[in-house]
């Protein structure tokens, strides 16, 4: 593990070096690209906000780094390029690129940090929650060269937005060892929690034929793809849902994209009440859509919890996880309900009103100190707009002067 860490964190380090000649390639001042997730693998998340809102001024060249062009080519119809992620144009359009936007650590070694650049970390979570480091400990040679690694990239950014006040604080300065400048305003993906979009909750809820209400089971990812946490008896849970909060409930289960669970066999046998959600593409619309979560350890908790929605912790796999990764703030100080397995989760839901899980949830925001006002995509927008028109702003005054 020591080997294959050092090597990691020196082999970047020597590209890095390689790249440096890239520096001589100019900037283009409207050019702002973009990458949501490993490898390009999603249009989503909060770069996927921003584009949008830049998009509809028409005054930049919006830029997708994407794993597979052909996959996204319905966003050439919008005027947006794609280039694969990897190649050749890549490196040119990022070394090029007045703006780069990721919800990634940071960027790549081929990726040179230049002064006339604004390079933005959006995350890809809110809030606090599981470590991000895979050591968390820094006494030991492992865990300083994961830090190393980490906090090398993401000081290649040279902004990072934030949530909440645990955000700033325990991931960017302390955990990630950050120095740049945060924007503590919120996340563009959480503007639409804020502000629900009725049309789009009814299609969404149309989509899966939901008839009444909507319980989302969403764990977060597993190293060792584990089912411990959707490994539930759903015909129970909703029955136990209606009996404690009324209503006909229905199960949309959705995995982590890079899971490789097989749920085939809870769809069969739970096939008039679980369906899979894992393929929609935004994530956005099915916590807008919801109507009471169930996670473990995921920053969707932060995102639900904004629309005071009812959050059920169900984490039978916590002491594992915990010797494994370990938590940034620990779920007992979450000031949620949580369950170590299903006998607890029903105790949890039969002691619990749908008010006081509601209550938990505004809790939660409180313990961590939200920022978000639901204007966070305007704000960074703007942001990117006074930065690429600096240059144009002081050649106009020394116009006026002259």
């Amino acid at each position: 593990m020591l080997m294959k860490i050092k090597t990691r964190y020196y082999l970047h380090m020597l590209a890095e070096l390689m790249s440096v000649p890239l520096k001589i390639i100019p900037v283009k001042n409207n050019r702002i690209i973009f990458i949501s997730h490993r490898g390009g693998s999603q249009y989503s998340d909060s770069p996927m906000y921003i584009s949008e809102y830049l998009n509809k001024t028409g005054k930049y060249e919006i830029i997708w780094i994407v794993n597979d062009t052909e996959a996204f080519r319905y966003l050439r119809d919008r005027n947006i390029k794609t280039v694969k992620y990897r190649s050749l144009k890549e490196i040119y359009y990022s070394n090029s690129s007045k703006v780069l936007v990721t919800n990634m650590f940071g960027f790549p070694p081929y990726v040179q940090a230049k002064k006339n650049q604004l390079r933005i970390n959006t995350m890809h979570g809110g809030g606090a929650y599981k470590a991000l480091l895979s050591s968390k400990s820094n006494a030991v040679d492992v865990g300083k060269y994961d830090y190393l690694f980490a906090s090398h990239n993401i000081n290649k950014c040279n902004l990072c937005l934030s949530g909440c006040r645990a955000t700033s604080e325990q991931v960017y300065r302390k955990e990630l060892g950050y120095r740049g400048k945060i924007l503590e305003r919120g996340l563009p993906r959480n503007d639409a929690i804020l502000s629900p979009d009725p049309e789009l909750i009814r299609r969404v809820k149309e989509e899966f034929r939901i008839r009444d209400k909507a319980v989302l089971v969403m764990p977060t990812w597993k190293y060792d793809n584990n089912t411990r946490n959707i490994d539930i008896d759903y015909r129970k849970l909703v029955t136990e849902l209606h009996d404690q909060y009324g209503g006909d409930w229905q199960v949309l289960l959705r995995l982590h994209h890079l899971s490789k669970i097989d749920i085939s066999d809870y769809l069969e046998k739970y096939k008039d009440i679980v369906q899979d959600a894992t393929y929609y593409p935004n994530a956005q619309d099915l916590l807008s859509s919801a109507d009471l979560l169930i996670t473990d350890y995921s920053s969707v908790i932060w995102d639900f919890a904004l629309k005071n929605g009812p959050i059920l912790i169900y984490a039978t796999d916590m002491e594992d996880y915990i010797k494994e990764r370990g938590f940034v703030i620990p779920p007992d100080r979450w000031g949620l309900s949580v369950a170590r397995n299903e006998d607890e989760l029903s105790d949890n839901i039969r002691s619990h009103t749908l008010k006081e899980l509601k209550e938990n949830s505004q809790k939660h925001l409180q313990i961590y100190g939200s920022f978000e006002k639901g204007d966070a995509t305007r704000t960074v927008c703007r942001y990117i707009e006074r930065f690429t028109d600096r240059k144009k702003t002081r050649r106009r005054r020394y116009e006026k002067c002259s």
